[in-house]
């Protein structure tokens, strides 16, 4: 009997372990966001924006930018809050990677005032807004420097700018500007695209509606392409698109669609190690971390 209740608890033991283990972290992090510590990252786990004051260097409520080209104004940026911090993600806290997280942000290119558009298409400068905000705070560490291994952990490396309740207003004229609005956005490091994610729309000059859940707007090729389906009014298209914008404000559906390279390598990186965990995962430990 001795012996049979010694291989119970032999075998059972690691399952009671676990169980203990993650309804711990559930608490921890319940009361870690009742009461968030001021500048402590480590408290923060979810990939939003609302945990500001786990900030790093900054933190700023409704920031306003404004830019002018001859004394003609060319491009602003409004945000309810606006701050850095260690980039997150589902299970890490990056202590060299940091981001610049936006929310309520709305941004105006004003087209027509550019004396730099010389072509008929019009464009949206992903590096004008990357400057903008940018600058707030101390440098970043070059990529090149961190690649290299000269970094440590009191330097730091802007890896991406994330933005929540986006709304992007291109002004091809006085009286007419194309929008987009998505309930997020990002621009990775190489400061290439905004992809926008979640619930968007894509309004041209005349009213024409695009719905859908992701656009990437490419600076290389001056366009916008949506990788999956899209409705306009009750017209419905799946596969790979992409559109131009007109000095008009027009939308137009071009016939090529290019490749288009918008990934996030560290996105992707640790997509393939959350697959890995969660297939040694028990089913209640995924469904804890809320992982498939």
């Amino acid at each position: 009997m001795y012996n049979e209740y010694m291989e119970f608890i032999r075998r059972e033991l690691p399952k009671v372990l676990i169980v203990v283990l993650l309804i711990g972290i559930v608490i921890f992090f319940s009361r870690s966001q009742e009461k968030p510590a001021n500048n402590n990252p480590q408290a923060d786990l979810a990939l939003n924006l609302k945990h500001e004051n786990n900030y790093d260097q900054f933190y700023v409520d409704k920031l306003a930018i404004v830019m002018r080209e001859g004394g003609k104004v060319v491009f602003s940026l409004s945000a309810d809050k606006i701050f850095k911090r260690k980039r997150i993600s589902k299970f890490f806290v990056y202590q060299n990677l940091k981001e610049i997280c936006i929310s309520g942000v709305k941004i105006d290119i004003y087209s027509y005032n550019k004396k730099s558009l010389t072509n008929n298409n019009v464009l949206i400068p992903v590096d004008e807004i990357g400057r903008s905000v940018t600058s707030m705070g101390k440098p970043s560490t070059p990529v090149e420097d961190y690649l290299a291994g000269n970094a440590d952990i009191d330097l730091d490396l802007l890896s991406r700018l994330l933005f929540e309740k986006l709304t992007l207003a291109i002004h091809t004229s006085p009286k007419k500007k194309m929008l987009i609005e998505a309930e997020s956005a990002k621009i990775n490091i190489d400061m290439e695209n905004i992809v926008f994610e979640g619930d968007i729309k894509v309004i041209d000059s005349d009213g024409v509606v695009i719905n859908t859940e992701e656009v990437v707007w490419s600076r290389k090729h001056a366009g916008i392409y949506i990788p999956g389906k899209y409705n306009v009014g009750s017209m419905f298209s799946t596969g790979k698109s992409f559109f131009g914008i007109n000095r008009n404000g027009e939308v137009l559906k071009m016939l090529a669609v290019p490749v288009i390279e918008y990934v996030d390598p560290l996105e992707e990186r640790e997509k393939v190690f959350y697959a890995n965990i969660s297939k040694k995962m028990p089913g209640y430990a995924r469904f804890m971390f809320g992982m498939p």
